[in-house]
């Protein structure tokens, strides 16, 4: 089945579906979230329907080889250090985008950057609630890629920078997105990239140095770190959710999710 191709009741995440199968020979981490959050999505829009049921399924199969071919991997095994990742990541392809356009660079590379980052940013969601910040900054990334694909297709020349007073009101602040990515960095691939900007909307990995350790939580009586509980409450709800579909599988392994990050930090 291809999995960058949902059935017509899913066509809400097609982008996110045909993003991750672009990632997946380029960064396996980043196609993975994309799935996971393109699951998430599926199933409250349509789980029930034949053709719906088979995609869902075919992409929680596909999941679940991933997350053990990639078991050792602490950006997969820690949703902190994945939502740090993902984060990083789409901020350095927003910033890309940006600067590209600035400079009047209206090249498919661009466009793409702003979309994939725009999308990246919708993944972000999957870990939680998002910070306005990259609330902006997802509204202005999908805005500005269609924006110049339209204008290229109608041979304008497109507004570099923000087109209007509104849309620079509108633009998130740069300097406050750069100190938005959680302290806790994932560790670095075994190949580190080059430190040239990317090319074809493509980042170089995010992530140069080692993962600092979370702080000390709830355990022996210390505080617990507020992204930590966070993480906790959100499987909680999964399972809950679960418990809704007679899923009993799917809301032990939530619940036992939830209990590593109370117990085990």
């Amino acid at each position: 089945m291809d999995l960058s191709k949902p059935p017509a009741p899913l066509k809400a995440i097609a982008m996110v579906c045909k993003c991750a199968q672009e990632h997946d020979a380029r960064d396996k981490v980043v196609a993975y979230y994309c799935r996971m959050y393109a699951v998430q999505t599926g199933v409250k829009i349509d789980a029930k329907s034949k053709e719906s049921s088979k995609f869902l399924s075919a992409l929680l199969d596909n999941l679940d080889d991933m997350k053990k071919a990639l078991k050792d991997d602490e950006r997969i095994s820690s949703e902190l250090h994945g939502q740090a990742y993902i984060e990083e990541y789409a901020l350095k392809l927003f910033a890309f985008a940006f600067k590209r356009d600035e400079a009047a660079d209206f090249g498919p590379a661009t466009i793409k950057s702003f979309l994939t980052a725009g999308i990246l940013m919708d993944v972000l969601s999957f870990f939680g609630e998002v910070s306005e910040e990259i609330v902006k900054a997802r509204k202005y990334a999908k805005y500005k890629a269609v924006y110049i694909k339209r204008c290229l297709d109608s041979g304008e020349v497109p507004v570099a920078g923000p087109a209007s007073e509104e849309d620079a009101s509108s633009l998130p602040d740069l300097s406050s997105l750069a100190k938005l990515t959680p302290e806790v960095k994932p560790t670095p691939p075994s190949n580190p990239p080059s430190s040239k900007e990317p090319s074809s909307g493509s980042p170089g990995k995010a992530g140069s140095s080692h993962a600092a350790s979370p702080q000390e939580t709830a355990k022996g009586g210390k505080e617990l770190d507020p992204k930590i509980s966070a993480l906790a409450i959100k499987h909680a709800k999964y399972a809950i959710s679960a418990l809704d579909y007679d899923d009993r599988t799917t809301a032990i392994q939530n619940l036992q999710e939830a209990l590593k990050y109370l117990t085990t930090q």
